[in-house]
């Protein structure tokens, strides 16, 4: 009886670490101002593991916020319009389109790159994304490791002039995120 009351215990700290590593986020805050200025303005890059349940190589969006980075006011990513993203490497682009992200993902995001803005860094971050939003890329198609969701964050970051990793050897949203968190200081 000792003996599997010992085992019980065992995996119940087995579990319960698990599950503690599993809510824990990778989270980052830098402050790109070139001078402080009244008011806070936040541009917050946000990934997600891939998915074996679901299954998804997982995914990357830009959220939007003024006086506290949580708050997540606005967030978009590029999403496939049906469960096809993996077919979409290997036959070329499939429907898509930049999406409103629920404002609950923010909260669950797994890496969080959250990036203290100028006002005009705000409204030019936000101008690049209605540009894609009106244009949207190759006519609203969506295709893995070319116009999807983490070349939208990519090209968000670059117009704000952060470093971005090389996309060829961070394919998967989350790889990407942390090595963008890696080269940001």
């Amino acid at each position: 009886m000792k003996k599997l009351l010992t085992i019980s215990v065992a995996s119940v700290m087995l579990v319960c670490s698990s599950l503690a590593a599993f809510a824990a986020k990778a989270v980052k805050e830098i402050d790109i101002r070139k001078q402080s200025e009244a008011g806070k303005y936040y541009v917050v890059f946000n990934g997600n593991k891939a998915s074996l349940t679901t299954p998804t190589p997982g995914h990357m969006f830009v959220a939007w916020s003024k006086d506290d980075p949580s708050s997540c006011e606005e967030a978009y990513g590029m999403n496939h319009q049906f469960d096809e993203p993996l077919l979409s490497y290997l036959k070329g682009p499939v429907a898509g389109e930049l999406l409103k992200e629920s404002l609950d993902s923010c909260s669950n995001a797994d890496y969080v790159l959250i990036v203290r803005v100028s006002a005009d860094q705000y409204k030019k971050s936000q101008k690049v994304r209605d540009e894609w939003w009106k244009n949207g890329p190759l006519g609203e198609k969506y295709e893995l490791l070319v116009t999807d969701c983490v070349a939208f964050s990519s090209h968000i970051a670059k117009s704000l002039g952060l470093k971005v990793p090389e996309r060829d050897k961070n394919m998967l949203p989350s790889s990407f995120i942390q090595k963008m968190i890696e080269l940001n200081d």
